[in-house]
């Protein structure tokens, strides 16, 4: 049965054939819908790098390389014809269950190969590549992929019946061939000696091939290092440049199998082969796992986790003292802070209960009472709240200043304690009302606006106009003839206003006192004494240096005794 090549994407496929220091290349090219020659070269050693250079120009991806035909193990088997994903499915298969079990998977390939048409079943071709040495160094500049020589010769070989490939520098005897009930795949190892003996084994090699496969030893065909039947070298032919000669299918054709077999997306599976163990990217558990499954690593783990198992909760409780440590010191802190911003609290208070704004609540309380009323006693203490006596024109206006007081919010509890009318002083009375605590500060707004309607027009009816206006420039004008007339001419004028800014006699300086004087003050008039003297000098900077001088040294006396009668026990002064 002949199976279709399926057509790949790849515009340029290449194989390389190595024996010894001689290395076949073949170059294959995409022409309609089959191959073309773009290049043969057989290299040397030296010129091995070339194949980089020649795989760029035309585009070539990979390369797929031949292995050493003794490393090599090759099986055909049986498939019953099927669909064709099920029937290599099924060649991956064998080749795990039929080829040795000491192949790794990327040395190892199964997959259909072309055949002879036989009824019911198609032949698949199991090969391996065992690791008896080390394998040939990788090319430099190019991804490449390896086969084997009865992957090569199986694809050269196509729909004939018999192929077989002899390299006496290979030391082995590939055969593959077809009869109509079975086929078979050998690689025999034929040590090369003289060219009689390397021809018997060869021939030997045939004859037991044909004899499985129950064909005449008369069909094998005649051939050097690649043997083929004449219909396969007639298809092969069918590739631009290729020539059928055996001398150049000796030279280049292991090669062109490797590129054919690198171009056929059918039967591409078999050029798979890796010559090293790829590379698995593995998780870092995986690999973990892995280094710990060491039986002696293995050991040292387990100690090493005792360990961290009997200092891990101290670890951890060192880290939660370390931590609570740090956030006590905070609450210590935050403590001594609370417990300042509590004493300014209870301080400020204890000023806001204790300490009234005393100005402000004079007035308040004179804007609170209506003009006919007179004060003639006020008290205000954070004990008593407020105690009010006055006289008023008419008993009308203490009602109006009670009310006054009420509607500010300020004073509470406003109750009148006396009302007595006084026959040539109006009505006499008393007031009393509470400031309840805090309320102080509270902003009040006057009874009265005095800023509309002065007092004058309360009081008199008129406003303050031409009337006292003329009065006091006569006022100034008087004062000028008398100062005029009393000077005589201008320069005592001069004189005169010299004199008017010298200190008058009610401006003299405080009197001397003796040092027994001062031991005889008291706080308080060892306190005005001391002030008296310092504002006279800053009052009059052309006071003469002796007055000036004596006046310091009095403060300065006066000032210690006074500090020094602050600081008794008493603070009450000397005694007089």
């Amino acid at each position: 049965m002949k199976y279709p090549a399926a057509q790949r994407t790849d515009a340029a496929v290449a194989g390389l054939y190595s024996i010894g220091d001689r290395h076949s290349l073949v170059v294959l090219r995409r022409a309609g819908e089959g191959w073309a020659i773009a290049e043969v070269r057989t290299l040397n050693a030296a010129e091995l790098p070339a194949v980089a250079e020649t795989c760029q120009r035309h585009g070539v991806d990979r390369v797929t390389r031949i292995a050493p035909a003794l490393e090599c193990v090759s099986k055909t088997i049986d498939v019953p014809v099927g669909e064709p994903a099920q029937m290599a499915a099924a060649a991956g298969l064998l080749a795990e269950a039929e080829l040795p079990p000491s192949l790794p998977a990327h040395r190892r390939a199964g997959m259909l190969i072309p055949d002879t048409s036989r009824h019911g079943v198609c032949t698949a071709l199991l090969t391996g590549w065992l690791t008896r040495r080390e394998p040939p160094p990788p090319l430099a500049g190019v991804d490449e992929s390896w086969a084997c020589p009865a992957s090569s010769l199986a694809v050269l070989r196509g729909d004939g019946r018999f192929a077989m490939f002899a390299e006496p520098r290979e030391g082995a005897v590939i055969t593959i061939a077809t009869g109509h009930e079975h086929s078979a795949a050998r690689v025999v190892p034929a040590p090369a000696g003289d060219a009689a003996g390397w021809q018997e084994a060869k021939r030997d090699a045939a004859i037991e091939t044909a004899a499985r496969i129950g064909m005449n030893p008369s069909e094998i065909p005649s051939g050097g290092a690649v043997t083929l039947a004449k219909q396969s070298r007639e298809r092969l032919s069918m590739i631009s440049g290729v020539r059928d000669d055996p001398n150049w299918f000796d030279e280049y054709g292991m090669a062109l199998g490797a590129a054919l077999l690198a171009g056929d997306g059918q039967h591409g599976a078999l050029a798979g082969l890796s010559a090293r163990a790829p590379v698995v990217k593995r998780s870092p558990v995986l690999r973990a796992a892995e280094w710990v499954s060491d039986p002696k690593r293995a050991v040292w783990t387990a100690v090493a986790a005792c360990g961290v198992m009997l200092l891990l909760p101290w670890g951890f409780a060192w880290a939660r003292h370390e931590v609570l440590t740090k956030r006590t010191s905070v609450l210590e802190q935050m403590k001594g802070t609370k417990a300042e911003i509590e004493k300014k609290a209870a301080l400020y208070n204890q000023l806001d209960i204790s300490r009234w704004p005393m100005t402000k609540l004079l007035a308040d309380l004179s804007g609170a009472t209506p003009v006919g009323i007179i004060a003639t006693d006020v008290r205000l203490s954070p004990e008593q709240g407020l105690s009010f006596q006055g006289t008023a024109e008419k008993s009308d206006l203490i009602s109006t200043f009670q009310g006054n007081l009420s509607k500010t919010r300020l004073f509470r509890n406003v109750k009148i304690a006396r009302v007595e009318s006084k026959p040539d002083a109006g009505v006499e009375f008393s007031l009393t009302a509470e400031v309840p605590s805090g309320m102080g500060h509270t902003p009040v707004t006057p009874a009265e606006d005095f800023a509309a309607r002065s007092l004058s027009v309360r009081m008199h009816g008129v406003e303050a106009g031409p009337r006292h206006t003329a009065d006091a420039a006569t006022r100034d004008a008087s004062r000028t003839v008398r100062r005029t007339a009393r000077n005589g001419d201008g320069a005592a004028a001069d004189s005169d206003s010299t004199a008017d800014r010298r200190p008058s006699s009610s401006e003299a300086p405080p009197p001397v006192v003796s040092d027994a004087e001062i031991e005889k003050m008291d706080l308080s008039t060892a306190n005005k004494g001391w002030i008296a003297r310092k504002v006279y000098v800053q009052k009059n900077p052309t006071l003469d240096a002796e007055t000036k001088q004596r006046l310091q040294d009095e403060e300065t006396r006066i000032r210690t005794h006074a500090e020094k009668l602050r600081n008794s026990p008493q603070a009450g002064g000397a005694p007089k």
